[in-house]
């Protein structure tokens, strides 16, 4: 399995909203293709009801995200979309550039659905999603499953109703799921309570973790993603 990093990372559970914010990228110059992903990964991520034929594909497109993070500064980043095509809708490559003070740091691999990206090395998927289906539709439920070398989380999941895709950010078309995750984890022996909220954008064929709600011994700690520019085309 990959080693993971996340989207929406918390001081508490690196896997924060179970798989939902689950990124392993590989640096490098030069944009990783659909092709090069291990044929295992491709299988789960199909069965897994995430890669589709003709459903929801990827277009090309671009958008800036800030990350709150607790305890942190807010993290900064771009990410570019190629596009997936119509045999493996839900695949795209994808760049990724996070603004730091030391310098820019740029990253690239193949998102599935911007719940998880992949390098060549990749050989499984880190997460088990059990009961999703596409196309999405109000009031349908999942399962989330994520182990990790320092714990487990796990959420069952709730599509809301659709709404336009502009009350999340104005630029992008279409309409949004939101869906509510809630469920629980453990982090090195302590555990917490998990509740996330996440659009899935029908028009992008892409999840975004919006919110989440760390329930820990010590308090409550609140993390999420922003949407501040969007454009088609990269």
């Amino acid at each position: 399995m990959a080693r993971l990093t996340t989207a929406t990372a918390a001081s508490v559970l690196p896997a924060l909203g179970a798989a939902l914010a689950v990124l392993s990228f590989v640096g490098g110059v030069r944009a990783m293709q659909v092709a090069e992903l291990s044929p295992t990964v491709l299988k789960q991520a199909r069965n897994a009801g995430l890669v589709t034929q003709g459903i929801d594909p990827i277009p090309r497109f671009s958008w800036s995200l800030e990350q709150r993070r607790p305890l942190r500064s807010t993290r900064r980043m771009s990410e570019s979309f190629q596009g997936s095509d119509a045999a493996t809708a839900g695949l795209s490559p994808m760049t990724r550039i996070t603004m730091r003070d030391d310098g820019d740091r740029r990253v690239d691999g193949v998102s599935l659905r911007g719940l998880m990206a992949f390098s060549p090395e990749d050989e499984a998927l880190d997460a088990r999603i059990e009961g999703f289906t596409l196309p999405m539709r109000t009031g349908a439920r999942f399962t989330l499953n994520y182990q990790h070398d320092d714990g487990r989380a796990q959420q069952s999941c709730t599509v809301g109703a659709s709404q336009p895709a502009s009350s999340v950010f104005a630029a992008i078309p279409g309409d949004v799921f939101l869906i509510d995750c809630n469920g629980d984890a453990r982090y090195r022996g302590i555990r917490v309570g998990l509740s996330s909220r996440v659009a899935y954008f029908q028009k992008l064929g892409m999840f975004v973790n919006l919110a989440d709600v760390i329930d820990t011994p010590l308090g409550r700690i609140h993390s999420g993603t922003k949407i501040t520019a969007f454009r088609f085309g990269s």
